[in-house]
C-alpha cells in the first residue's frame, strides 16, 4: 500500500466516504499513516432540498410555538382582566361601606330628639310661639368694594 492510497466505502444513507491515507511524521520521525475524512460536495439540488427541509421544520417550530403562546396568552389575559375587575370591585366595596357607616351615624342622630328638632330647623319648620327673621344676605367683598366706590 503506498502513501496515497485510497479507499472508498459505501456509507448508509447511499453516499460515498473517501478516505486517504496520507503520511504523518511523529517526533520520532517514523511514517504512520492517517486518514483523513474528505466529504463529498453536494450538488445545488441537494443544498436547495436541505435548506427547504429545514426552513419546513423551522416554520412547524414557529407555527406551534406561537399556537401555544396564543394559547396560553389568552387565559392570561382573562386572568389579568378578572384581576382588576376584583380590584375594582374590591375598592367599590370598601367606598360603600365607609358610606354605610356615615348613613347608620347619620341614621342614629336622626332618630334622637336633637337630630329631628335639628333637622326640622333645616327644613324651615318653626316652635310655637318662636319669630323667624330673614335677613338679606351680605354683600360679598367684590360688591362692597365697587358699593364705596
Amino acid at each position: 500500500m503506498s502513501a496515497t492510497d485510497v479507499v472508498r466505502r459505501r456509507k448508509a444513507g447511499g453516499t460515498w466516504a473517501v478516505n486517504i491515507e496520507v503520511p504523518v511524521r511523529t517526533p520520532s520521525y517514523h511514517r504512520v499513516y492517517s486518514t483523513r475524512r474528505i466529504k463529498k460536495r453536494r450538488t445545488p439540488g441537494k443544498l436547495f432540498l436541505t435548506f427547504v427541509r429545514y426552513g419546513l421544520w423551522i416554520a412547524v417550530i414557529f407555527l406551534i410555538g406561537r399556537w401555544t403562546f396564543v394559547g396560553l396568552s389568552k387565559p392570561i389575559r382573562l386572568l389579568k382582566e378578572q384581576y382588576q375587575q376584583s380590584q375594582t370591585l374590591t375598592r367599590q366595596l370598601q367606598s360603600m361601606k365607609a358610606e354605610h357607616k356615615v348613613l347608620k351615624r347619620r341614621l342614629a342622630y336622626l332618630q334622637t330628639e336633637q337630630g329631628q328638632m335639628q333637622e326640622a330647623r333645616n327644613l324651615g319648620f318653626v316652635k310655637p310661639g318662636e319669630i323667624v327673621l330673614i335677613l338679606p344676605p351680605e354683600p360679598s367683598s367684590k360688591q362692597k368694594n365697587s358699593a364705596s366706590h
